[in-house]
């Protein structure tokens, strides 16, 4: 290993030891020390990332006391001590469990609306194992969740008493009794809404439907009032005044609605005016706004016009309103813009590349017109790359997001070295929330050099003008794109090559990955991917050069072998890639303290000559490893086997980079 990984590594231990202490365990019979100390994780972590400090522990005996009293130990205590002459600071939990409480029965009075069941549901637990223990928390906090329950279906005057427990001599088993007075149920029995022309009668008549025969609450009213407010807002009045009063039907717990409004002028947009913007043009304001001069208003193009803005990025701060009186008036834009250039500077490590650097010039607002120019370059021992970027985040108007990147990457691989000088034209469009669609053109001149390939693979040594259409869908739930716990992330490229769009090469490539997150218990998650990619030739293309070629083994794919050394190899080893590859990895991660994390993985995949190939020669590779997260990312220590290794191959590998591996 290097001077540098070792300097990295060295850093990150003594990062991670503020100072030394011990944690021990006195009584506890029914959970074990790591059950413990799960309960109190979180005080556990301050302990760990800040060092020995008092409050932390007595967080932590606190933490472990209303887990025991949660799992049906009503009197359990937990409580420390320091233990002096160990060297070290030590704290001692001492555990007095007591009895588990069974809940034995459970008597209710009063109740008619809600059966005796679903009052059972109030006082026990909701996971099944537990429910047949008393929890007092549980028990005492049930009747304030009760009584929301009775009002939220207009019983609005219930009553629900504290709940009287009776406990065994022993205290083994507990009788819990509870009475209810539920009072009157309110429902809304009539609603009067005033018919208008201003408003449909067709929503009119659905506002009153959906209103009346509903349970009533006091903030029915308001939601009454809101709602009417929004539709004279929609129908543009803007200014309208809307009055909702309560009052007692014939019956008992009849309720009546009745609306009063004034609906003020029919609001049409004169100018729009742009305030507060001092690098941002006032036309691309404009563009962002869905109101437009001429129009009758509209409250549902004031909330787009909102997020439209916001969306940008380019604003802290966004206010619309109207301004002026009668039928038409100025709506005022006014805005505080955010800063929108930027400098990015950020290093990293990888086995294969050793030191790497990344740095960015960005700016989101160019020229004030919310587009943005960006000049990134990278540098490691093994390469470099520069791309000077131009966005336009919304494409003539549309929600398309236009991309027109030139690009030069260098990269020296094991038996060659890859040159690539470029451009490419792209649209992208988000469909949903997770669903990204991108598709484009890229002109390329990729050539090779420096090659270590015996005869008998010179004919891969050939330098190509590439030109190709490709699209690119990906569907992304992940709560977190550094170290996910939940979610998955799936993506699909497809390119086509051909002469006509002025290569050289003429080709079809297919990528597909999909991974996967699941948090089996707190700090412990199951993270699966697979990955697959096929290359193959058409028309007059023979075969593929060795710089199109697919490559496996190393860091980032299967741990057990060195970069892009699984695989095809010529006479003397050096690898000469595939037109299929397949990636399969699997990984148990485990949060050990803090930021600090553990893993275990097995590794699986192969390169084939061509698609017939394309289940043949698996190789596998099995592992540890530990993770130290940081702002940027994670430090990751891999050390890998290769189970079955054959007499060109090494039996041990390590990686250390930054980065998960998906």
């Amino acid at each position: 290993m290097s001077a540098s990984a070792l300097w990295i590594l060295a850093a990150l231990a003594a990062a991670q030891e503020p100072g030394r202490f011990e944690l021990r365990f006195e009584g506890n019979q029914s959970f074990g020390e790591r059950e413990l100390r799960r309960a109190a994780v979180n005080d556990l972590a301050d302990l760990e990332r800040l060092g020995y400090r008092r409050v932390f522990v007595d967080d932590a005996a606190f933490a472990m006391e209303t887990y025991y009293r949660s799992q049906g130990f009503p009197f359990a205590v937990v409580e420390w001590r320091e233990e002096p002459g160990t060297g070290v600071p030590t704290a001692v939990f001492q555990v007095e469990e007591g009895p588990r409480t069974l809940l034995e029965d459970i008597a209710v009075e009063g109740n008619t609306f809600l059966s005796d069941t679903q009052i059972h549901a109030f006082l026990r637990s909701e996971e099944d194992w537990l429910s047949r223990y008393f929890i007092a928390s549980r028990v005492y906090g049930a009747p304030a969740a009760i009584r929301a329950a009775y009002r939220a279906e207009g019983w609005q005057e219930v009553q629900v008493e504290r709940p009287e427990v009776e406990l065994s001599a022993d205290r083994s088993a507990a009788r819990v009794s509870l009475r209810i007075t539920e009072g009157v149920q309110y429902r809304i029995m009539q609603v009067n809404v005033p018919a208008s022309e201003h408003v449909p009668a067709r929503e009119r008549e659905r506002l009153v439907e959906e209103f009346r025969g509903r349970p009533y609450l006091p903030r029915r009213a308001f939601e009454l009032q809101a709602r009417l407010q929004h539709l004279y807002a929609e129908a543009g009045y803007a200014q309208s005044s809307v009055r909702v009063e309560t009052a007692a039907g014939p019956a008992p717990g009849e309720v009546v609605l009745d609306a009063t409004v004034e609906a003020g002028p029919r609001v049409r947009i004169g100018r729009i005016l742009v305030q507060g913007n001092d690098d941002t043009r006032g036309g691309f304001i404009r563009s962002r706004v869905q109101l437009q001069e001429g129009e009758i208003y509209s409250s549902e193009a004031e909330t787009e016009s909102f997020r439209a803005l916001y969306r940008t990025g380019l604003f802290r701060r966004v206010d619309l309103r109207l301004q002026g009186e009668g039928e038409v008036q100025d709506v005022v834009v006014e805005v505080e813009e955010a800063p929108s250039r930027e400098i990015e500077f950020a290093p990293g490590y990888g086995s294969y590349e050793q030191l790497r650097a990344e740095m960015a010039f960005r700016d989101h607002n160019l020229f004030g017109s919310g587009k943005t120019g960006a000049l990134e370059l990278g540098a490691s021992f093994v390469g470099e790359t520069a791309e000077l970027r131009y966005t336009d985040p919304w494409f003539l108007g549309s929600d398309l997001q236009f991309d027109l990147p030139f690009y030069h990457r260098r990269r020296e691989e094991p038996s060659f070295t890859r040159n690539e000088n470029g451009f490419s034209l792209l649209l992208t469009q988000q469909w949903q929330t997770h669903l990204t669609v991108a598709g484009g053109y890229t002109l390329r001149y990729s050539d090779v050099s420096d090659v270590d390939v015996t005869a008998q693979a010179q004919d891969l040594d050939e330098d190509v003008r590439i030109g190709s259409l490709s699209t690119e869908t990906r569907h992304d739930t992940r709560n977190d794109l550094f170290n996910p716990n939940a979610g998955h992330l799936g993506t699909l490229r497809i390119e086509y090559g051909d002469q006509a769009l002025g290569g050289q090469l003429g080709f079809a490539r297919v990528e597909a990955a999909y991974s996967r997150y699941q948090e089996l218990w707190d700090g412990t998650v199951v993270a699966a991917s697979v990955r697959t990619g096929v290359i193959t030739p058409l028309h007059d293309t023979d075969q593929i050069p060795l710089q199109e070629r697919f490559f496996n083994g190393g860091e980032n794919t299967v741990r057990s072998f060195e970069e892009s050394e699984l695989g095809p190899k010529d006479a003397f080893g050096e690898p000469v890639g595939g037109e299929v590859i397949n990636v399969l990895n699997l990984e148990l991660r485990q949060r050990l303290a803090g930021n600090l994390y553990g893993a275990t993985f097995f590794d699986y995949g192969n390169v084939g000559l061509e698609f017939e190939n394309y289940f043949d020669d698996f190789r596998s590779g099995v592992g540890v490893g530990v993770r130290y997260l940081l702002p940027v990312g994670a430090v990751r220590l891999d050390a890998a086997w290769n189970p079955d290794p054959r007499p060109d191959e090494e039996g041990f590998q390590l990686h250390l980079t930054v980065g998960m591996v998906f």
